[in-house]
Protein backbone atom coordinates (compact mmCIF):
# COMPACT_ATOMS: atom_id res chain seq x y z
CA UNK A 1 0.00 0.00 0.00
CA UNK A 2 0.71 3.62 -0.67
CA UNK A 3 2.26 5.35 2.51
CA UNK A 4 -1.27 8.12 1.84
CA UNK A 5 -3.05 5.48 2.04
CA UNK A 6 -2.18 3.99 5.42
CA UNK A 7 -1.49 8.28 6.59
CA UNK A 8 -5.36 8.73 5.48
CA UNK A 9 -6.27 5.01 7.25
CA UNK A 10 -4.46 6.46 10.74
CA UNK A 11 -6.22 9.79 10.73
CA UNK A 12 -10.24 8.00 9.68
CA UNK A 13 -9.03 6.21 12.90
CA UNK A 14 -8.22 9.00 15.28
CA UNK A 15 -11.20 10.56 14.05
CA UNK A 16 -13.52 7.56 15.28
CA UNK A 17 -11.89 6.73 18.13
CA UNK A 18 -12.13 10.13 19.20
CA UNK A 19 -15.73 11.34 17.92
CA UNK A 20 -16.58 7.40 20.33
CA UNK A 21 -15.01 8.69 23.62
CA UNK A 22 -17.24 11.85 23.14
CA UNK A 23 -20.16 10.19 23.15
CA UNK A 24 -19.49 7.67 25.77
CA UNK A 25 -18.57 10.78 28.09
CA UNK A 26 -21.85 12.37 27.39
CA UNK A 27 -23.33 9.00 28.33
CA UNK A 28 -21.37 9.38 31.60
CA UNK A 29 -22.17 13.11 32.74
CA UNK A 30 -26.30 12.29 32.18
CA UNK A 31 -26.34 9.72 34.16
CA UNK A 32 -25.04 11.27 37.32
CA UNK A 33 -27.70 14.11 36.22
CA UNK A 34 -30.42 12.15 36.30
CA UNK A 35 -29.14 10.39 39.55
CA UNK A 36 -29.08 14.11 41.45
CA UNK A 37 -32.53 15.48 39.76
CA UNK A 38 -33.46 12.09 41.72
CA UNK A 39 -31.78 12.98 44.42
CA UNK A 40 -33.39 16.85 44.32
CA UNK A 41 -36.87 15.27 44.56
CA UNK A 42 -36.16 12.55 47.58
CA UNK A 43 -37.83 13.42 51.31
CA UNK A 44 -35.31 14.37 54.16
CA UNK A 45 -34.67 12.19 56.23
CA UNK A 46 -36.55 13.67 59.19
CA UNK A 47 -35.41 12.33 62.86
CA UNK A 48 -38.24 10.50 63.63
CA UNK A 49 -38.53 11.61 67.60
CA UNK A 50 -38.78 15.30 68.56
CA UNK A 51 -37.34 16.05 71.65
CA UNK A 52 -39.94 18.71 73.04
CA UNK A 53 -39.05 21.35 75.83
CA UNK A 54 -40.04 20.88 79.26
CA UNK A 55 -43.28 23.10 80.96
CA UNK A 56 -40.37 25.46 82.05
CA UNK A 57 -38.06 25.76 79.36
CA UNK A 58 -41.23 26.14 77.33
CA UNK A 59 -42.41 29.46 79.69
CA UNK A 60 -38.92 30.56 78.94
CA UNK A 61 -38.38 30.45 75.70
CA UNK A 62 -42.48 32.09 75.23
CA UNK A 63 -41.21 35.81 74.52
CA UNK A 64 -37.82 34.24 72.40
CA UNK A 65 -39.87 35.30 69.11
CA UNK A 66 -36.58 34.06 67.07
CA UNK A 67 -36.63 30.67 68.64
CA UNK A 68 -40.25 30.78 67.99
CA UNK A 69 -39.30 31.31 64.46
CA UNK A 70 -36.56 28.36 64.19
CA UNK A 71 -39.25 25.98 65.67
CA UNK A 72 -41.26 26.86 62.82
CA UNK A 73 -38.25 26.14 60.38
CA UNK A 74 -37.51 22.97 61.55
CA UNK A 75 -41.41 21.78 61.60
CA UNK A 76 -41.53 22.77 58.00
CA UNK A 77 -38.42 20.90 57.09
CA UNK A 78 -40.37 17.62 58.45
CA UNK A 79 -42.19 17.68 54.65
CA UNK A 80 -39.50 19.25 52.58
CA UNK A 81 -37.88 17.51 50.05
CA UNK A 82 -33.62 18.03 48.82
CA UNK A 83 -35.04 20.99 46.43
CA UNK A 84 -37.33 23.14 49.64
CA UNK A 85 -33.90 22.64 51.37
CA UNK A 86 -31.83 24.32 48.78
CA UNK A 87 -34.92 26.97 48.16
CA UNK A 88 -34.94 27.64 51.96
CA UNK A 89 -31.42 27.49 52.98
CA UNK A 90 -30.89 31.01 53.51
CA UNK A 91 -33.78 31.33 55.37
CA UNK A 92 -32.80 28.81 57.48
CA UNK A 93 -29.46 30.53 58.18
CA UNK A 94 -30.85 33.49 58.71
CA UNK A 95 -32.94 31.99 61.50
CA UNK A 96 -30.04 30.45 63.32
CA UNK A 97 -27.63 33.75 62.97
CA UNK A 98 -30.33 35.64 64.70
CA UNK A 99 -31.72 33.28 67.19
CA UNK A 100 -27.63 33.04 68.03
CA UNK A 101 -27.36 36.60 68.02
CA UNK A 102 -30.06 36.75 70.48
CA UNK A 103 -30.18 34.21 73.18
CA UNK A 104 -31.63 36.04 76.52
CA UNK A 105 -29.54 36.68 79.10
CA UNK A 106 -31.78 33.98 81.42
CA UNK A 107 -31.03 31.34 78.91
CA UNK A 108 -27.29 32.33 78.40
CA UNK A 109 -24.81 29.13 79.69
CA UNK A 110 -22.02 27.74 77.65
CA UNK A 111 -23.66 24.62 76.53
CA UNK A 112 -26.59 26.10 75.09
CA UNK A 113 -24.09 28.61 73.40
CA UNK A 114 -22.37 25.68 72.16
CA UNK A 115 -25.43 24.01 70.50
CA UNK A 116 -26.34 27.28 69.00
CA UNK A 117 -22.88 27.74 67.43
CA UNK A 118 -23.54 24.22 66.14
CA UNK A 119 -26.82 24.85 65.02
CA UNK A 120 -25.60 28.20 63.30
CA UNK A 121 -22.51 26.35 61.47
CA UNK A 122 -24.41 23.36 60.17
CA UNK A 123 -27.21 26.09 58.71
CA UNK A 124 -24.39 28.36 57.23
CA UNK A 125 -22.82 25.22 55.74
CA UNK A 126 -26.06 24.16 53.99
CA UNK A 127 -26.09 27.50 52.55
CA UNK A 128 -22.91 27.23 51.10
CA UNK A 129 -23.32 23.67 49.96
CA UNK A 130 -26.71 25.41 48.08
CA UNK A 131 -24.95 28.18 46.30
CA UNK A 132 -22.27 26.11 44.88
CA UNK A 133 -22.18 25.99 40.81
CA UNK A 134 -22.09 22.00 41.18
CA UNK A 135 -23.90 21.05 44.25
CA UNK A 136 -23.30 17.98 45.75
CA UNK A 137 -26.89 16.64 46.98
CA UNK A 138 -25.70 14.30 48.78
CA UNK A 139 -24.00 16.23 51.09
CA UNK A 140 -26.74 18.90 51.14
CA UNK A 141 -29.26 15.95 52.26
CA UNK A 142 -26.72 14.79 54.79
CA UNK A 143 -26.12 18.06 56.43
CA UNK A 144 -29.66 19.28 56.04
CA UNK A 145 -30.57 16.11 58.20
CA UNK A 146 -28.52 16.76 60.88
CA UNK A 147 -29.99 20.49 61.49
CA UNK A 148 -33.01 19.18 63.08
CA UNK A 149 -30.83 17.01 65.17
CA UNK A 150 -29.10 20.05 66.37
CA UNK A 151 -32.25 22.22 66.97
CA UNK A 152 -33.39 19.20 69.15
CA UNK A 153 -29.82 19.00 71.19
CA UNK A 154 -30.62 22.88 71.59
CA UNK A 155 -33.70 21.87 73.36
CA UNK A 156 -32.16 19.34 75.43
CA UNK A 157 -29.82 21.86 76.61
CA UNK A 158 -32.90 24.61 77.15
CA UNK A 159 -34.15 21.77 79.30
CA UNK A 160 -31.44 21.28 81.46
CA UNK A 161 -31.36 24.65 82.57
CA UNK A 162 -34.54 23.84 84.40
CA UNK A 163 -34.01 20.45 85.41
CA UNK A 164 -34.87 20.26 88.88
CA UNK A 165 -32.11 19.93 91.27
CA UNK A 166 -33.56 18.52 94.14
CA UNK A 167 -33.91 15.02 91.89
CA UNK A 168 -30.01 14.84 92.20
CA UNK A 169 -29.99 15.74 95.96
CA UNK A 170 -31.55 12.48 97.30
Amino acid sequence: MKPQLYFKLLIASLVLSFSCTDSSTEETEEKPNQKNEELKIQQLNFPKQKILLSAEASEAVEEWELYQAMEVEIDRMEKFKLEDLIANSSTIYKASDTLQKTLPQRLRNKPVSARLKVLRSKAAQLKQLAERQQPDYKEMQKVGSEIPLDFYNLNIQLNEIFLDVSIFEE
